[in-house]
């Protein structure tokens, strides 16, 4: 915010002491934003950096044909949403590449605006204040509006591809308000041309800003259908679940419907021992005498591993599987679901490659202890270790996103997520604190 000072000491320091009152909303709306897309970290003074950055961003001086500060309040912008927050790097630079811009450019169109102001400077910074405070308090709402607070952190989650699309979406209007406000420099241009430049500029940068805000939705959005797909999934495995547990419970009505009958045919071998034992096996096998297996206290992570363990009876792979989760996790059920699908997706899937049907295991264990969440998937891969952890799908654009997602899944929980490839075996291993 520009703040003009008059001749005599305590007259600039007043005019500064209510500059700095009237600029302090912007940062404590600057830090509610950034923490709508991404976690601030707890510590306070990281907390008083992103809000001063805010604050010293939000009014920073952009003039046409000044690169000084556009240039100068980069590095910092920089290291307080880098170092700051938590989250994927992707999602980090994101967030850089388009709030730093929106601010920018923001910026740029109010102090440029003063060269075609007829009113006094006064009345100019007035007006200004108004301006970026309704500028900044609807990004507000915006943020709040459309990145709801949800189970978890409540931030966006997209894969990494996605941010990446978005950091490439991002460089149009970052270059633009880089071009408008560099090139133009004084001492290579005329006052004629920076003049002209400033008038291309009163044009094209509202378009940055609303840009940079499309990219904003754009997050939220696809925020949006990643929850939904990851819900549609979680629910689609519940249906799975139901179904075979509907299914347990019509074999149980079959079999107690012939009860009787099956107790007439022992009666009549029981002169012959060994064909009433067998007759017995066979009624002991039974899928209606079976028991659906409870894995854990955990409805979503038992939701999964039943879904999963079916699949793997059907594919011929065998489960070891000992699991001791509560009922209440740290993680959300979408994050949960997500998890463990994706993790026991890949092992089927590299399971599914193997000849050897003894081959054919996956072990599974989690457990919730001393404050620590851990789950661990092995597998058998039958050979080296692969070169890279690239999908072996064809269709490489729509599949290679579970390894991705489970990082992300573990950085959002502040835990870790570690692979580990052995010739023949490959390891998966995610930590999140309690």
């Amino acid at each position: 915010m520009a703040i003009y000072f008059y001749e005599g000491f305590w007259t600039n320091l007043l005019w500064w002491f209510f500059g700095m009152l009237c600029a302090a909303p912007f940062g404590l709306l600057f830090y509610y934003i950034v923490n709508r897309f991404l976690q601030v970290r707890e510590k306070w003074w990281m907390r008083l950096y992103i809000i001063v950055t805010g604050l010293a961003c939000s009014g920073n001086v952009i003039f046409i044909g000044d690169a000084f500060n556009i240039l100068f309040f980069l590095p910092f912008f920089g290291c307080a949403l880098w170092f700051c927050t938590k989250g994927s790097r992707s999602a980090r630079l994101s967030m850089i590449f388009i709030l730093y811009p929106l601010t920018m450019a923001f910026n740029a169109v109010m102090d440029n605006l003063l060269t075609f102001f007829p009113g006094g400077r006064i009345e100019y910074s007035a007006i200004q204040v108004l301006c970026r405070l309704a500028f900044w308090a609807t990004l507000s709402m915006l943020a709040r509006t459309f990145i709801r607070e949800t189970a978890g952190n409540g931030r966006p989650m997209l894969s990494p591809k996605l941010w990446l699309l978005l950091d490439l979406l991002a460089l149009t209007p970052a270059a633009a308000v880089l071009v408008l406000v560099i090139y133009p420099s004084r001492n290579a241009m005329s006052d004629y041309s920076v003049w002209l430049f400033r008038v291309a500029a009163m044009y094209i940068l509202p378009f940055v800003v609303l840009s940079s805000i499309g990219l904003l939705c754009a997050v939220a959005v696809l925020s949006r259908h990643e929850a939904l797909r990851r819900a549609e999934t979680l629910w689609e495995l519940r249906s799975i679940y139901y179904q075979n547990l509907e299914q347990e419970q019509t074999q149980v009505r079959r079999l107690r419907h012939d009860m009787a009958n099956h107790l007439q045919a022992l009666s009549g071998l029981m002169e012959e021992p060994d064909k009433a034992r067998a007759y017995l096996d066979s009624l002991v096998n039974m899928p209606g005498l079976t028991v659906s297996r409870r894995f854990c206290d955990n409805p979503t992570v038992n939701t999964v591993l039943a879904g999963k363990t079916a699949l793997m009876e059907e594919k011929g792979i065998k489960g070891d599987i000992a699991v001791a989760l509560p009922r209440e996790l740290p993680l959300s059920d979408t994050d949960l679901c997500a998890l463990f699908a994706n993790a026991l997706d890949n092992a089927i899937e590299a399971c599914e490659r193997l000849e050897n049907m003894d081959e054919r295991v996956i072990w599974v264990r989690a457990r919730a202890d001393k404050g620590l969440l851990m789950v661990q998937v092995t597998n058998r891969t039958g050979g080296a270790a692969p070169a890279t952890l690239e999908t072996t799908k064809a269709d490489k654009a729509s599949h290679g996103y579970g390894l991705a997602i489970l990082h992300e899944i573990a950085v959002r929980a502040n835990g870790t997520c570690a692979v580990e490839q052995r010739p023949g075996v490959f390891e998966l291993i995610v930590t999140a604190p309690l």
